[in-house]
């Protein structure tokens, strides 16, 4: 499995792992506040859409330009906090429509990219540098974090696992 496909592969089990972790709550368990911290579980999902959002739109301007032109996002923390502030009078069934059409978006202008585009090393929002296939990986370990808090604090709260 090359780079490209690995990424790939981990980009999908993370979504998986992330859908499974949510899998069976209600609207309501998952609009709870400080269920995972401070956030609702449905700020966690729309915090993992807003970077999705952030290195597709970077990705976009990519493909349809040739020009890598990163967003310069100088405190993660606030832009953490300005995405949850953003999104946290949207409906939770927008905030869930999105998590799902944002990455299929996503996957489509992958897709697009050439074997050379994968390996060409890029300065990222949120300073590390480094290779698109290498972006995607670290987007895919972010979601898996947020799918463990998720699945901790439903513990927490349920006693069990999500079924």
């Amino acid at each position: 499995m090359d780079k490209e496909e690995r990424a790939l592969s981990e980009f999908a089990a993370s979504r998986r792992n992330l859908l499974g972790a949510i899998d069976g709550l209600s609207i309501q368990e998952m609009m709870m506040s400080s269920m995972v911290g401070e956030w609702s579980i449905i700020n966690i999902l729309g915090h993992v859409t807003s970077w999705d959002e952030a290195c597709l739109k970077i990705i976009r301007h990519y493909v349809g330009t040739g020009v890598f032109k990163p967003s310069e996002i100088k405190s993660v923390q606030k832009y953490n906090q300005e995405q949850t502030e953003a999104k946290k009078d949207l409906p939770a069934d927008v905030i869930l429509n999105e998590l799902v059409s944002v990455r299929e978006d996503f996957l489509e202008v992958l897709s697009e990219l050439s074997d050379k585009q994968w390996d060409e090393i890029f300065p990222w929002p949120w300073g590390e540098t480094c290779p698109i296939h290498a972006m995607v990986s670290g987007l895919a370990d972010h979601e898996n974090e947020h799918a463990e808090e998720i699945k901790v604090s439903f513990r927490k709260f349920h006693g069990h696992q999500p079924a």
